[in-house]
């Protein structure tokens, strides 16, 4: 997709690497000036960390998870899951951390 597209749709990227070990990288595109909320859960939903939460204009994004929890407690090897939700929007791509 080029850039002039992929700024005018909503879309989360594949996560890379994935698996991955420190940190991933997490790509996501705004159709439009939008509130975002990105964070990762636990596979029992329990949120580990928000990465951002705040308003954003139209356009391509890139946050770096560090697999860090909110307390700045390395997370332990699993399933996490990456939830970006901008307006009406909710998507979400599985991350595998391994120690």
């Amino acid at each position: 997709v080029d850039p002039e597209t992929a700024a005018r749709i909503t879309a989360l990227s594949e996560v890379f690497p994935n698996p991955f070990n420190p940190q991933c990288t997490i790509r996501f595109s705004l159709a439009q000036s939008e509130k975002v909320s990105l964070s990762i859960h636990d596979l029992r939903g329990r949120r580990v960390v928000s990465l951002l939460d705040g308003q954003l204009p139209a356009g391509e994004f890139e946050q770096i998870w560090d697999g860090l929890d909110h307390h700045g407690q390395s997370s332990s090897s699993g399933i996490y899951f990456l939830r970006l939700q901008a307006g009406e929007d909710l998507l979400s791509k599985k991350l595998i951390l391994l120690r």
